[in-house]
C-alpha cells in the first residue's frame, strides 16, 4: 500500500556500509517529482550488491508515497560505476545537468518512473 508523503518530509537512511538521502516531491507540470540527493557504500563494503540493495530500497520508498511519480537524480559523467549502477536500477539518462554561465555539464541527469 502506498503512503500519502507529507509536504515536509526528508527520508535519510544510514546504515553501517552504506547511507541514502531523499528530499520531497517537488510539483512539476502537476507531477510530484523526488529528488535522490546521494547514495553512498563504505570502499570496504563494495562489490557485495548493497549499491544494487540500497537503490531498490530507494526505488521502493518512492513506489510506497502516492504523490511520486518520478524520482531524479545527478551523477558525474566519469562516475562510470554509479552511472552502470542506476541503469541497472531502471534510470535513464535524460540530460547533462545545466550549467549557468555556459559551463560544460558535468554531471547527468538521469530519471526512474514510478
Amino acid at each position: 500500500m502506498r503512503r500519502v508523503c507529507p509536504r515536509s518530509w526528508v527520508e535519510r537512511v544510514r546504515l553501517r556500509s552504506g547511507s541514502y538521502e531523499y528530499i520531497r516531491p517537488l510539483n512539476r507540470n502537476g507531477k510530484m517529482v523526488s529528488r535522490l540527493l546521494g547514495m553512498w557504500v563504505d570502499p570496504i563494503a563494495r562489490g557485495h550488491g548493497l549499491g544494487l540493495r540500497l537503490g531498490q530500497a530507494v526505488l521502493d520508498w518512492a513506489r510506497a508515497i502516492d504523490e511520486v511519480s518520478m524520482v531524479r537524480l545527478e551523477v558525474a559523467h566519469d562516475n562510470r560505476p554509479a552511472r552502470d549502477l542506476y541503469e541497472r536500477l531502471g534510470f535513464k539518462a535524460i540530460a547533462n545537468a545545466q550549467r549557468e554561465g555556459g559551463e560544460e555539464a558535468k554531471e547527468v541527469v538521469y530519471q526512474y518512473r514510478v
